[in-house]
This record gives C-alpha cells, structure tokens and sequence, in this order.
C-alpha cells in the first residue's frame, strides 16, 4: 500500500462522515417527527427489536455469526434487512484505489442493518459488516418486510422507530468524526462504543475492538491512537486489554472532553 493510499485510508471515515453529516442530521430529524406519536414511554432499542421480530413471525430467519463472520459485503445485492438482537458489528468501507477497509461505524443490539435495501429498485450494499462479538439477527427479505410494513401499523412505528435510531447512530459517529484534534476524535468513539456495547446489566462493557479499529474511526493512524489510548489509561479513564478497551469513567471522560473544548483555540 503507497503511502498517499494510506493517508487517504486513514482519513476515510471522517471524510465520509463530515460529506454525509447534514444529510444524516436533516434524515434524522425527518424519522424523529414520523415516530413522535408512535413512541411508548420511549422503549429500549432491545425491546422494539424484539417487538418488530414478534410481528415478523416466521416471514424472519434467525442467522447466528461467529467474531469476525461478515454479516454483509459491499457491492452484494441488498435483499435482505437485518434486526440485530445479540452482540456488536463494525462497518467498513474500502477507500479508492485500497484493498484496505476501514471502520466507519458500530452498532449493537435493537439496530436494524442492510436498511439500504429498501429503497426502490435495484440495490447494494454500501458498506461491508463484520461482527466484533457473537451475533444473533433476525433477517427478512426486502418484499416481505415491505408487505407487512404495509399492511400492519405496529410494523410500521417500530420499523421507522428502528430506522430513526440508526440515523441517530450515525449523527454521534459522524459528530465523533467530526472533531480536529485526534484524541478528542478518538474519546468521543470511546463514549460512543461505551454506550453500542453496554447494557443496564453491564453499565462497564469490554469494548470489542482493537487499536487499529479505533485508529480507523477516528481517521488517525494506530501510533497516534496508541499514544491517545496510553493516555487516558494513565489518568484512570479507560483500562487497555489484548484487543479491548474499557471506559472505566464515562464521567471522567465526558468531562475531559469538555475540558478539552474549553482548551481548544
């Protein structure tokens, strides 16, 4: 890989974020207005994943993915939608002219991925999904989903409800991305994975992911984001494993974040 590859690989994600970032906010707020008076004392992401799967009945398939499985590949037909119930996937994206993808996105329980494929006429995938951790999804074809979406309203609120969240999703990455200074690109993944991998029963998840994902996130290179990382580790934010990181202060660190606002010119 030249190293002009590599400059545009590493800055691919935030380059991808900061083109699509109106787009997602003016989507966003277009979803949020659809579902305002479908919302039930604002359901947990989980809970209207299971609902929808309940609604699916047997038009859904359950498919199980091992860590590193692919639950999708860029540029294959998009046939199916997925609700993710178990475990946590990365988005990549292939720069031009590389070989190398790199990480645009995660998401985790109660999101709905291949989304894309409901849109009209012939679709593929936008991005290649891979699973950090075990997964477990429920997957139904585009023409089905659409039929029953049609036909039953409590289909539809919890589908555009799903949908709203993941453009939600997509804000705080392309906010995360957003960012010019490295670290504070990379802490604000942190907070966001934090939130992707945790759960009321596990409020300090393990965080799947390596340094060269993080790197990728935060369009920065695996020196940069190791230094970051050490960092943090040293002022008790965060606590560095063998392919893990956890956010041991999510307060401490959202304050650092701050902090580091005020400090910015």
């Amino acid at each position: 890989m030249t190293q002009a590859n590599l400059l545009v690989a590493t800055n691919f994600g935030t380059a991808i974020h900061q083109d699509r970032l109106e787009f997602h906010l003016n989507a966003g707020s277009i979803c949020r207005a659809m579902t305002s008076g479908f919302a039930e004392g604002g359901a947990h992401p989980v809970v209207r994943a299971r609902e929808l799967v309940a609604v699916l009945a047997d038009r859904a398939i359950m498919r199980e993915l091992e860590t590193g499985d692919f639950a999708h590949i860029e540029g294959d037909d998009a046939e199916t939608v997925s609700v993710v119930l178990e475990g946590q996937l990365l988005f990549e994206g292939y720069p031009p002219s590389s070989w190398t993808p790199t990480p645009i996105g995660v998401v985790g329980p109660g999101n709905l991925i291949g989304e894309e494929a409901l849109g009209g006429g012939h679709r593929v995938r936008m991005s290649t999904v891979r699973c950090l951790t075990p997964s477990r999804m429920m997957v139904v074809y585009r023409d089905e989903l659409i039929e029953i979406i049609t036909a039953k309203a409590v289909a539809r609120r919890l589908v555009f409800s799903m949908v709203a969240d993941r453009v939600h999703l997509s804000n705080k990455g392309a906010l995360a991305s957003s960012a010019t200074s490295a670290d504070v690109r990379i802490a604000r993944w942190l907070l966001h994975m934090h939130e992707v991998f945790g759960n009321p029963s596990n409020p300090t998840p393990d965080i799947a992911a390596t340094q060269e994902h993080l790197a990728g996130l935060a369009g920065t290179r695996r020196p940069t984001a190791n230094k970051v990382l050490q960092a943090l580790q040293r002022d008790d934010l965060i606590a560095l494993g063998r392919g893990r990181v956890r956010v041991t202060d999510a307060l401490g660190l959202d304050k650092w974040l701050e902090q580091r606002s005020v400090d910015a010119p």
